[in-house]
């Protein structure tokens, strides 16, 4: 007694549900076209939901776990699959994109399974490792340590001049200009006696020329001094007063002058000098890392170190 009601009834939900996938998915048709008051048959009723579950089944665009957007007149696009971190960027007058965001300046993005991180970016500053450097000079009790912070080193009071020099394994091209950056802190250093720390530019005959950050009663920056050895002080330097801040130094080889800058600020560096690479050296071939403690002990971390040759 119930079988008339149910096959209006199914008439009535296939109708429902064909409506929407009319207009959004155009490829959705039914096998079996009826009319008001026309008695259905079960299977054509059964034939016309049959459809319905193939078209909706095959109505997204895209492999699985792309995202759906509508393309044109009754047809759907797709973006993705979207890997870690992706999402839908809007494009004018396009589809939309699958893309990251991209970090500014100062700022990390981190990407993640169904998540992004934004946060301060780390420190700007690449710290050396111990072992891409070779002790040219390791005067008794003088310590290179890789830690958490940079690469420290460590010289007991010379009561003279006798420099602890990590050469950089890596040679300096022939006739090419270079820029290095470094950063140090000598802030452990007493003012009472003489301590120092800076950069080492040879030419492979055993001279080369200096350029550092020193304490002594204040804080300074010497620039070109000489060496004729590492025990051999030959003059030339040039001091500058700067605050004790300023801990990190760039020298820039031209191919004719080192030029020297100096700040606390990587980004905002201070030119404080220029100097004829070819007044005491020959063509630059190799730099590293120096501490001098001349009549106190010496210790220093270098939290920066970066070279373009």
């Amino acid at each position: 007694m119930r079988r008339p009601y149910a096959l209006p009834l199914a008439f009535a939900l296939a109708t429902l549900f064909l409506a929407p996938f009319s207009s959004a998915h155009a490829a959705c048709t039914v096998p079996n076209q009826l009319t008001n008051g026309q008695t259905a048959d079960a299977s054509q009723v059964m034939g016309n939901f049959n459809s319905v579950l193939t078209c909706v089944n095959t109505a997204p665009a895209g492999s699985t776990n792309a995202l759906q957007y509508k393309a044109g007149t009754g047809t759907f696009g797709a973006v993705g699959p979207l890997t870690n971190g992706q999402i839908a960027i809007g494009s004018t007058g396009g589809p939309p994109v699958a893309a990251t965001i991209t970090a500014g300046s100062g700022i990390s993005v981190t990407n993640g399974p169904g998540s992004i991180t934004i946060s301060g970016a780390a420190t700007p500053y690449t710290a050396p490792k111990l072992t891409n450097f070779t002790w040219g000079n390791q005067p008794s009790g003088t310590t290179g340590t890789d830690t958490s912070t940079g690469l420290a080193m460590y010289q007991p009071n010379q009561n003279a001049e006798n420099l602890g020099v990590l050469w950089d394994k890596t040679a300096i091209p022939a006739s090419t200009p270079f820029t290095v950056t470094i950063g140090l802190d000598l802030s452990s250093i007493a003012s009472a006696g003489q301590a120092a720390a800076g950069l080492a530019i040879g030419d492979g005959s055993g001279k080369f020329v200096s350029f550092e950050f020193y304490v002594s009663g204040s804080y300074n920056v010497t620039s070109n001094c000489q060496w004729t050895n590492y025990a051999t002080y030959s003059g030339g330097c040039t001091t500058f007063t700067v605050d004790s801040t300023m801990t990190i130094m760039q020298i820039n080889y031209d191919g004719t002058n080192f030029n020297i800058s100096a700040g606390s600020d990587i980004n905002s560096l201070v030119p404080v000098g220029t100097y004829s690479a070819s007044s005491f050296i020959s063509a630059p071939t190799k730099m590293g890392l120096y501490l001098r403690g001349y009549s106190t002990n010496g210790g220093v971390t270098f939290f920066h170190y970066h070279r373009t040759a």
